[in-house]
């Protein structure tokens, strides 16, 4: 068991990782707070976003105010039950969530 500040402590550090490893991804681009945060979120999620959402980063590098960004959230809502990949109601609401963040709808 840990407590409560522990896990706070953990879950900063994490971010902050993430976070270091999106920034440069997206240097140059004019990303407003909301956009980043939800950017760092699926990343905390998924893993490297140039891995795993290539075009998501490709799009958002074009334009970052693009409404097709919100359909590459929704491309990492699958997760393997019993051997087979099917998408979860709970990451359909976490992408949603994030996309909404992402576009300012939170």
């Amino acid at each position: 068991k840990i407590t409560q500040a522990e896990a706070d402590a953990l879950f900063d550090t994490d971010i902050t990782k993430f976070a270091a490893t999106v920034a440069p991804t997206f240097a140059g681009v004019q990303l407003n707070g909301d956009q980043f945060d939800a950017l760092v979120s699926l990343s905390y999620n998924i893993g490297s976003l140039t891995v795993k959402a290539p075009t998501l980063v490709r799009k958002v590098k074009a334009d970052p105010n693009d409404p097709t960004i919100r359909a590459e959230f929704m491309k990492h809502v699958n997760a393997r039950v019993n051997g087979v990949l099917k998408p979860l109601p709970g990451l359909m609401k976490r992408r949603a969530a994030e996309a909404d963040h992402y576009f300012g709808k939170i």
